[in-house]
């Protein structure tokens, strides 16, 4: 063989192709690597002809295909893991679905190469989410409560 084969369609399971080309869309906005998102829109770029003829075989790689157009919703939540109040943010994202979610979480301590926690802070000392679209941020918020309208508001724009 010349070349080796590839799966580009979407079966019962995503392809290897759909699933490489999410985890650069992804791993592009947690590190906001150009790169990455430069390589995953190349795929994507290459396979639209056969995703508008044939939607049904590309499902999970035309969810990344909308995040590469759309961009993420890119949600940080600075704290220490574990503590009630980060895991009562976290479940808060956990409970709203975001298809195009990209979530990181840490202390502000070990935030180093992850660009979405990078110049986050707590408030108050306490478990601090940031909902952003291209970093650019809505008003930090330390309660569950008020974190669910921001997911929604940012799902809905």
């Amino acid at each position: 063989m010349i070349t080796r084969p590839r799966e580009i369609t979407d079966n019962a399971t995503p392809s290897g192709t759909s699933l490489a080309v999410e985890l650069l869309v992804r791993l592009a906005e947690l590190l906001n690597d150009p790169a990455a998102r430069q390589r995953a829109n190349y795929v994507a770029e290459t396979l639209a002809p056969s995703m508008a003829r044939y939607p049904t075989a590309f499902g999970h790689l035309l969810g990344s295909a909308d995040m590469l157009i759309n961009g993420a919703i890119e949600v940080a939540i600075i704290g220490e893991p574990g503590a009630p109040d980060f895991v009562a943010l976290d479940r808060t994202v956990a409970e709203c679905y975001v298809p195009s979610l990209v979530l990181a979480g840490g202390s502000p301590n070990n935030a180093a190469g992850i660009a979405l926690l990078a110049d986050r802070t707590a408030r108050d000392g306490r478990a601090t989410a940031y909902v952003c679209r291209n970093y650019s941020c809505d008003a930090p918020v330390t309660d569950p409560v008020d974190l669910a309208p921001q997911l929604d508001a940012a799902c809905a724009g």
